[in-house]
Parts: C-alpha cells; structure tokens; sequence
C-alpha cells in the first residue's frame, strides 16, 4: 500500500499536465487591446487627416507608412474608413478606423496589429499590438507591442494607392 501512493500521485501529475498541455493548444483566448468605448465621436475628423506612419520595435516591414483617416462608413458597425499609403498593398484599402475613448483611436486592416494612437497633437506617439484570439501557447511567441510615431501632415499631398 504505502507505495501505491508516489505512483498515483505521478499518474495524477501527468494527466494532470497532459490536459493542461491539451488546453493550451486548443482553446483560443483573447489578447492584445480591448475595445475601448466613450464619448469619442468622428466629428473629430470634419475634415481627413492624413498620417504619416513610423514604427519603432516592429519587424513587420509590411505596415504602411501612410494613412488617410476619413469621416465615411467602413467595413462594419462603428468603424470609419481608412486608405493606406502609395507603397501599401492594396490590402490597406480596407483599412479602418474607430474611436477608443476620449483620447485615442484604433487604426487596423484585416490580419493586422491594432495601430492606437492619440488624436490631440500633428506628432501622435502611440502603440501596435496583435490583437485577436489564439490558443495559449501560441500566444507565448506572437510579436510583442511596438511603437508607433505618426505625424499629420495636409491631406492635399496624399497620393491614393492604386485599386
């Protein structure tokens, strides 16, 4: 009997982090930036701001380096349209923007980091972060939070990419 006992406590050890190994690889749970609500409105943008975009602590050499913030609908229940730069993919046409507080927006397009960034100001420093659902583990090796500089500059100079 007495050494029954280390061999059923082994046993419980290994199912036991078994079906915690399962979890993590299974099961999605959510992360990087929260929605954020309140009182921010798009009258903010009477008029399109245009960005230009630099980051700091990104390795995604693929996020636009211009952005046109406008005032029309965009591609879901309180999301304002986005256009990318000149060099953009053309991914960056169905891009969006929303408002995350008082204070500050969301800047994102399909399957990218969340761009949040300060609307007071012509030089905006604010962060990127993934954002979504993703098993645990996965979420161990995803690209941490980076930088983002962004400087207003007149929308008369920005260049429509190409559809």
């Amino acid at each position: 009997m007495p050494q029954e006992l280390p061999i059923r406590v082994g046993l419980f050890v290994a199912i036991f982090a078994s079906l915690l190994c399962i979890i993590g690889l299974s099961f999605p749970v959510p992360y990087g930036p929260r929605a954020v609500t309140g009182t921010a409105t798009p009258t903010l943008l009477q008029t399109p701001i245009c960005l230009r975009l630099r980051y700091e602590g990104s390795e995604d050499d693929e996020l636009p380096g211009e952005m046109r913030l406008r005032s029309a609908a965009g591609l879901g229940p309180g999301l304002y349209a986005a256009d990318g730069g000149p060099e953009s993919m053309r991914l960056y046409n169905y891009s969006s923007w929303r408002p995350a507080g008082r204070d500050s927006i969301d800047v994102g397009w399909h399957h990218s980091p969340v761009l949040r960034l300060p609307v007071a100001g012509d030089s905006l420093i604010g962060r990127g972060a993934w954002a979504g659902l993703a098993p645990l583990v996965e979420q161990l090796v995803t690209p941490k939070d980076f930088r983002v500089i962004a400087r207003r500059y007149p929308c008369t100079k920005f260049i429509a990419p190409a559809s």
